[in-house]
């Protein structure tokens, strides 16, 4: 039987298209002024060529992902904001690690009523807002619309703050307000036509809080994670990382949100953190120029008590279904 043979694809085929895409991509890493350093090899090849990270640190590596339908909803939002989402969110892991990001990859699979072009516009549009330069990735046609965004970040050796070094008598703070992703969904679900800046921007365009992240391990916090799930769900799984309880006696909600959006909403991105030192914490940030974060309540001994607001809390927030 005679070998299979492969015909070359005809102009504007599916290669050619591809090709085509990945050239239009590769323009707009370079118009965002991403510095390759010499001897890196970033977008273009096979995979990308990366130096070290700085003397004395380690690296971080998280990857997250967003789904159209179920992380964004194009009736609300356009393709750049839903690929500004999904860089933003990963960043925000490297934040509550108290990291740095380095470098990012991103893979979308676009589906035909929406823009590849437009996706990665967002993406690295907030790359190039907190200096993490995407250095390669993949692009596919998908029945749904998919963005994949991995990110690379540093942190000085032996200082990654983790989900699970809080302590009984350590003090709870949070970022800032919460729920004002969640209240500014809610208004586009109803249909409101005029919709408060501060909660249209909070569900689409959340800010990755890298320098609190950096200043608040610098302050030698002992534990944090970002709210992405809803504060309710995401201090719960802090405690249960660390085998510890807690009360919290202050919510603070944002503006035009409600207590129940703040607790559970999810995708605020403000970050969560205890510390045996409050005062340094907040002295640390203001040093640095950045609003000192909220006290909101203590971390306790007994693993299973969990108060919010003087009453018991079972987790409440965002739970994928898989």
């Amino acid at each position: 039987m005679a070998s299979p043979t492969r015909e070359p694809a005809p102009n504007g085929g599916p290669i050619g298209r591809e090709d085509s895409t990945l050239d239009r991509i590769g323009r707009m890493l370079m118009a965002a002024s991403f510095a390759q350093p010499q001897g890196q090899q970033w977008f273009g090849d096979d995979a990308a060529v990366l130096g070290t990270p700085p003397e004395g640190s380690e690296i971080l590596f998280c990857t997250d992902v967003a789904v159209e339908g179920v992380h964004g909803n194009f009736e609300f939002m356009s393709p750049q904001e839903l690929g500004w989402r999904a860089a933003s969110s990963t960043l925000s892991d490297i934040a509550a690690m108290g990291g740095s990001p380095w470098v990012m990859v991103a893979s979308v699979a676009c589906a035909k009523h929406a823009s590849i072009d437009e996706l990665m516009e967002g993406v690295v549009e907030s790359a190039a807002a907190f200096s993490c330069p995407v250095v390669g990735g993949d692009v596919s046609e998908a029945a749904t619309t998919m963005v994949s965004i991995a990110v690379i970040g540093h942190v000085p050796r032996g200082t990654a703050v983790t989900r699970s070094g809080a302590h009984a008598g350590d003090t709870v703070f949070v970022t800032g307000p919460l729920g004002g992703s969640a209240a500014g969904l809610a208004a586009f679900q109803r249909g409101e036509e005029q919709i408060e800046s501060t909660l249209r921007n909070a569900y689409l365009r959340p800010v990755p809080l890298l320098a609190q992240g950096a200043a608040a391990r610098e302050c030698g916090i002992s534990a944090m994670i970002d709210v992405s799930d809803g504060l309710s769900i995401d201090l719960h799984r802090l405690a249960d990382a660390s085998h510890v309880g807690f009360e919290l006696t202050s919510v603070p909600v944002c503006s035009g949100a409600t207590l129940d959006e703040a607790l559970g909403g999810g995708e605020d991105f403000a970050l969560v953190m205890t510390t045996s030192d409050p005062e340094g914490l907040r002295s640390g940030f203001e040093d640095q120029g950045l609003e000192p974060p909220i006290s909101i309540g203590m971390i306790t001994p007994e693993h299973t008590q969990r108060i919010i607001l003087g009453e018991s809390s079972s987790p409440m927030g965002w739970v994928h279904d898989v």
